[in-house]
C-alpha cells in the first residue's frame, strides 16, 4: 500500500512517514499542492494525507481538485491539521475528503484511519 503525504513542515512530514512506514506502508512525501496533484495522478496511491495549510494551496481546495480529476477521484483523502476541527472538518468532508484527523494524531489513530480507508478502497476496486 502506498500513501502520499502532502505536508509542508519537514518535521511533521517525516514523523508521519516514519509512523506509516513502521506500520508497513510505503510513503511518498511532497511539500506542496502542485507536486501532490502530479504525484496523485502518476503514483495512484492508496490513500492521500493532506495538511490544510500548504504554501501554494489550501488543503481543502486541493482535496476538491483531486476528487474532480477522473484519474484520482477514487483515492481516499485524509485531511490532517492542527487547525480547529469545528471549522475545518465539515469543509474537508464537503470537498471530498473521506476522513479528518486533528494534529497531533496518535499512531493508533493513524493506523485505524488508514485501515478503514484502505479497506474501503480495496472493496470499491473489486
Amino acid at each position: 500500500m502506498k500513501i502520499l503525504i502532502v505536508e509542508d513542515h519537514p518535521a511533521c512530514r517525516d514523523l508521519l512517514a516514519f509512523f506509516l512506514r513502521n506500520m508497513g506502508y510505503k510513503t511518498v512525501e511532497v511539500e506542496n499542492g502542485e507536486k501532490a496533484i502530479a504525484c496523485a495522478a502518476t503514483l495512484q496511491p492508496d490513500v492521500i494525507f493532506i495538511d490544510v495549510s500548504l504554501p501554494d494551496a489550501n488543503g481543502i481546495a486541493l482535496a476538491a481538485v483531486i476528487k474532480r480529476n477522473a484519474e484520482t477521484a477514487h483515492i481516499p483523502i485524509l485531511v490532517i491539521t492542527a487547525l480547529p476541527a469545528s471549522v475545518w472538518r465539515t469543509k474537508a468532508l464537503r470537498a471530498g475528503a473521506s476522513e479528518y484527523l486533528s494534529k497531533p494524531a496518535s499512531a493508533l489513530e493513524l493506523r485505524q484511519t488508514v485501515e478503514k480507508l484502505t479497506h474501503g478502497s480495496q472493496e470499491s476496486r473489486r
